[in-house]
């Protein structure tokens, strides 16, 4: 007596095909997925920003003044690197080294805040305390410092800014 097992392995080979197509499927979902995570985990927070200005406003004594610059935030290598030409006076450069930041902006850095805690490191050799705030509302973002040891306050007016690809 032989049996025709031609029906047992065609419907064995159709259930391995698609035990393989439902496998691949559950894998390329676990793929995207992953993908989306790594997305979602580098948030603007996370990116390194260049701000473009050219209006700084000191707080205290209310004037304000012309002056191109930029200021490049990583927080990745936790710098803050400013360079700004004052009017009648030689380039400022400094960089900022970050201890902590705490950082709640929108993915379109429309709407929000970072505000960035650290020293700068003068030439001789000592640090002063650096409290710096990046604020975007309305459509417009600042930029703040307040020293308090020295009891000056100056707000930069971005006029634009953009993501450094590393």
């Amino acid at each position: 007596m032989e049996k025709n097992t031609t029906p047992l392995l065609a419907a064995l080979f159709v259930t391995l095909v698609f035990f393989c197509a439902c496998k691949s499927t559950k894998i390329y979902k676990e793929q995207v997925s992953n993908s989306e995570q790594v997305v979602r985990a580098t948030s603007i927070c996370d990116q390194a920003i260049r701000y473009y200005a050219n209006k700084l406003k000191m707080v205290n004594g209310g004037q304000e003044v012309n002056a191109d610059t930029e200021i490049l935030i990583n927080p990745s290598n936790k710098l803050i690197s400013l360079t700004s030409t004052p009017p009648n006076q030689e380039k400022v450069s400094f960089d900022t080294v970050i201890g902590s930041f705490d950082c709640n902006f929108n993915s379109a850095l429309t709407d929000g805040q970072a505000i960035y805690e650290g020293y700068i490191k003068q030439k001789d050799g000592t640090t002063t305390k650096a409290n710096i705030k990046v604020e975007a509302k309305d459509g417009g973002i600042t930029i703040s410092n307040s020293d308090p040891e020295n009891g000056g306050e100056f707000i930069i007016i971005v006029s634009k800014w953009e993501v450094v690809r590393e």
